[in-house]
């Protein structure tokens, strides 16, 4: 006996349509978790990216402080 829409009363396409939701929010998690989030920047980096800009340091000392706050 048929009921509502027909194929299991409307309960088979409404549990079909949950799946591909479902399925759809994974994949997009996953592509955003494997994108790379950006981490913020510390102020610790922001200080030293400045200091070279402004000349206060040189490249060496530059790579060297940024190798350490890493």
């Amino acid at each position: 006996m048929m009921h509502g829409w027909g194929f299991y009363g409307g309960w088979f396409w409404g549990a079909m349509i949950l799946r591909w939701v479902i399925l759809a929010a994974i994949v997009a998690g996953v592509v955003w978790w494997l994108t790379g989030r950006k981490r913020p920047e510390s102020d610790a980096m922001a200080t030293l990216k400045r200091r070279l800009a402004a000349g206060e340091i040189s490249e060496e000392e530059y790579t060297r402080l940024r190798e350490l706050l890493k």
